[in-house]
């Protein structure tokens, strides 16, 4: 149903798992909440980006179905942090959880960086100057976004100046995406030289393969799997350790 409702589309399966979350948060707690979604959309969405070409690291989708759980907490019209803040304040709680949802708005994307930028959770990041590299650019987009969804960045921000924060915003969350543009990401090699692409990688580099066939039912499928290899040493044990094992058929 997931993926019919989505078409494959990576973005509209986010958006629908991030509103199913907000909905369930709304009667249930924030434990069940992501017991519940991540076991039933976590595989779905992993398997949905790896045959769009994406790999999507298991903890980010797992962090990202526990984030909107929480999220569920500050959402009229059955948020109850809402409900507790309104009788600390003595104000009306669907006013007091539309206020606060428009608070959070801007945290309310942090979920999807989660997805396309996983370096934000130190994962293929190596050394601490990317460490303290990522922690600078996330903390400056946080704080642009902020500003955008405020419309306040010192003074009171046109519309034009709004733009400018979101797409400084999405650039410093994404750097990749304009990277990419500039220059491949990975270097493509046939299949028959996977062992010496694998014997040529460098501790903990990751090998991205991208395979094509069809499958017992007769369907072509497409998907993409990125395999961490460990210490150096010959392409084919370096893959058995990592647990990819290549037969030849036919």
């Amino acid at each position: 149903f997931v993926e019919l409702v989505s078409q494959g589309n990576v973005i509209l399966m986010l958006l629908f798992t991030a509103f199913v979350c907000l909905v369930l948060g709304l009667g249930v707690p924030t434990t069940a909440n992501y017991v519940l979604m991540a076991s039933l959309m976590a595989p779905v969405i992993v398997e949905l980006g790896a045959q769009s070409g994406l790999v999507i690291p298991l903890i980010a989708v797992h962090l990202f179905v526990f984030y909107y759980g929480i999220m569920a907490d500050i959402t009229p019209p059955a948020g109850l942090a809402t409900f507790a803040a309104a009788a600390i304040s003595k104000e009306d709680p669907i006013k007091t959880g539309v206020q606060g949802s428009l608070y959070a708005l801007r945290t309310v994307v942090l979920p999807f960086v989660f997805i396309f930028n996983p370096a934000l959770l130190m994962i293929d990041v190596h050394g601490w100057w990317e460490v303290l590299l990522v922690a600078a650019t996330a903390t400056i987009a946080s704080l642009t976004f902020a500003a955008a969804t405020m419309a306040w960045f010192r003074t009171r921000c046109q519309w034009w100046e709004v733009l400018a924060l979101l797409a400084v915003t999405f650039f410093l969350f994404r750097p990749d995406w304009a990277m990419d543009r500039i220059a491949p990401p990975y270097a493509p090699a046939p299949a028959a030289d996977i062992y010496q692409v694998a014997e040529s990688l460098g501790e903990n580099d990751r090998l991205v393969l991208q395979i094509h066939g069809t499958n017992i039912e007769g369907d072509e499928v497409r998907k993409t799997v990125a395999v961490q290899l460990g210490a150096p040493g010959q392409g084919r044990e370096r893959l058995q350790a990592a647990g990819v094992t290549i037969m030849a058929l036919g």
